[in-house]
């Protein structure tokens, strides 16, 4: 853990990404301002538990349907990746893949026109859509649907590329080693 002084305008850098910013500061608080990447949720915990409210859930769209086996799977474990890194980071999270999948392998179609109801109801249940673009989003029914049901919701949407969320998965898996290390030696 750093433990550092500040006065109000200083600012502290977090990696290449990350820059908390000493807002305001009084006798007994400190008002800061965070800025980080959009696939880095920025929680409080305090005030969650103090507003008795459920947690926000997340809808994780992502394509799936193509001809190839293969593809399938990679766009499976892919979206398996994305869920994982929100998840850690404290997100509650809804993927029709990685929830479907499994499922469809049991003799359920893998097309749109079975999964849409599925789908809009976990939509209407969540509070952001966040579409992984993995390639062949633009050109998927299921994601192009989705997010015309979302945006006829009113939910929010956020796309985010692959390569976000390694990125993502890279600083939190760091955050996790130091912390063990932490834990480990009592620092």
């Amino acid at each position: 853990m750093l433990v550092t002084e500040r006065k109000q305008g200083d600012r502290i850098q977090i990696g290449g990404d990350i820059v908390i910013t000493v807002k305001k500061t009084s006798h007994s608080r400190v008002v800061l301002g965070i800025d980080a990447p959009p696939t880095i949720p920025i929680v409080r915990p305090d005030a969650e538990a103090a507003s008795g409210t459920r947690g926000r859930m997340i809808y994780l769209a992502s394509p799936y349907s193509h001809p190839d086996e293969d593809v399938r799977q990679q766009r499976f474990e892919a979206v398996c990746k994305a869920a994982a890194s929100l998840m850690r980071a404290g997100e509650i999270v809804f993927s029709p893949i990685a929830h479907g999948h499994p499922i469809a392998q049991h003799g359920l179609p893998t097309d749109w026109r079975f999964w849409e109801r599925q789908c809009r109801e976990q939509i209407d249940r969540c509070d952001e859509v966040v579409v992984l673009t993995l390639d062949g989003w633009r050109e998927s029914e299921g994601v192009q649907a989705e997010i015309q049901i979302a945006a006829d919701m009113g939910k929010p949407l956020r796309p985010v590329a692959e390569a976000d969320w390694l990125l993502f998965e890279q600083l939190t898996c760091r955050a996790s080693r130091r912390a063990d290390f932490r834990e480990k030696t009592g620092s």
